[in-house]
């Protein structure tokens, strides 16, 4: 059984809580990462925090959740200019952001276990202190890639990635937020998005943090295409999930034999058992019982027929409660499948296609289907023509994890015999 920092399998009681105004928006940032979901937004602006506080209670005593991740945009400037006038500080001198101390603190005392998502940068030793001391649960830092520490270069993926506005560079990003780690008592989760700058640093990233850092988290998130962009909007740095594989697998297992938990989200599932880590790959359908991620119908604001009320109340179980959310969460999972599916015939005959909507549309559209290996119903002690719906099988059922051994050294060689170099 793979290294878990949480328990794995149950319906999440976790959901994300967005800091800008409307559904699903961020909010600003002082950055402007060249693969974030918000970069081409049109609107970037904070929600207030009456109307957040509003939210992160209908969280906990409507939808049943006991954690929250407050995420932007970046969480670390919030600013709400009604606190402002209360006599709170979203800026003092030495780093400290009353704003967002405010919400966590309210987070925590309603049980809403509150974690921030955070580039890292701005967070000062006092700043650090201020929001643990309100209650944080966990922090999430955002380290996309590697860069320069205390003189020495371990990569530039991270200053290719992690640009502010106009792009300009902000080389000093990866040495502070790293230093600024170090701040921090409550444990980190580490976050990596998989994207062509960042790819071939996963086992040197994974390696970098596990040195360093007590064994927590940490999510390699494969990038994906979401709003802003598409077939007309294809970034130039968008590689297939066969470039990512053999480094997502070499990472896995650094990670893992130094006993962190390692995750893998939004991967297909086939690429992912062929390389040795579906155990670790969360699509759609899985995140749902991951309790790190979000419970889609929280964060997606649905219609619940019965409340967590009713089960404080004694009307309702906790397991009928729970049926009826997991439900929701499939109906959502199901209409990725919908989406992406029918694009793919690899998908349409895999035994694993109740469980895994299949690959992101934009990789279809650029990539093809061939690198697709539909799982077959023996591989997974099916009877022939029998379809897998435990959404946590792999979960359970494991890898063969010597298929990882073949990881990124070999995918190097690959490379470098194809470009004649």
């Amino acid at each position: 059984m793979r290294p878990m920092f949480r328990e794995h399998g149950k319906p999440t009681r976790s959901s994300w809580g967005f800091l800008g105004e409307g559904a699903g928006s961020g909010g600003p940032c002082d950055l402007s990462c060249k693969h974030c979901f918000y970069r081409n937004a049109e609107t970037y602006a904070f929600n207030d925090a009456e109307s957040l506080l509003c939210r992160f209670s209908k969280f906990r005593q409507y939808y049943g959740l006991n954690a929250v991740d407050i995420t932007g945009g970046e969480a670390t400037i919030y600013v709400d200019p009604a606190l402002s006038k209360r006599g709170l500080k979203h800026k003092h001198p030495d780093g400290r952001n009353d704003h967002l101390a405010y919400l966590v603190q309210y987070c925590s005392n309603i049980g809403l276990a509150p974690s921030i998502i955070t580039h890292g940068a701005n967070n000062t030793e006092a700043l650090t202190k201020q929001i643990e001391d309100a209650g944080l649960d966990t922090w999430e830092f955002s380290l996309h890639g590697l860069g320069e520490h205390n003189g020495v270069e371990y990569g530039r993926s991270h200053d290719s990635l992690v640009v502010g506005h106009g792009d300009r560079a902000v080389p000093d990003h990866f040495g502070r937020m790293v230093d600024n780690a170090a701040f921090a008592k409550r444990p980190i989760r580490w976050n990596i998005s998989v994207t062509g700058q960042t790819y071939r640093d996963l086992p040197g990233w994974a390696r970098f943090i596990t040195e360093r850092f007590a064994p927590t988290v940490a999510n390699m998130i494969a990038w994906m295409s979401y709003d802003t962009w598409g077939p007309d909007n294809v970034p130039p740095w968008m590689k297939n999930y066969t470039d990512y594989a053999p480094y997502i697998a070499e990472a896995v297992d650094v990670l893992e034999t130094a006993g962190w938990e390692a995750n893998v989200r939004y991967f297909p599932l086939c690429l992912a058992k062929e390389w040795g880590f579906a155990a670790n790959t969360h699509q759609h359908y899985q995140i749902q019982y991951d309790p790190w991620e979000w419970a889609f119908e929280a964060t997606s604001d649905k219609r619940l027929r019965r409340s967590w009320g009713d089960v404080e109340r004694g009307w309702l179980t906790e397991d009928e409660f729970w049926r009826q959310a997991v439900s929701l969460r499939t109906r959502s999972c199901d209409a990725y499948a919908r989406q992406r599916q029918p694009q793919s015939p690899p998908c349409q005959s895999c035994a694993a296609r109740n469980i895994c909507e299949g690959q992101d549309s934009l990789y279809t559209t650029v990539f093809g289907t061939d690198h697709l290996t539909p799982i077959r119903s023996e591989d997974v002690g099916l009877p022939e023509g029998a379809v897998l719906n435990d959404v946590n099988y792999f979960l359970t059922a494991g890898d063969d994890t010597s298929l990882r051994k073949r990881g990124a050294k070999d995918a190097q060689a690959k490379e470098l015999a194809e470009s004649g170099a």
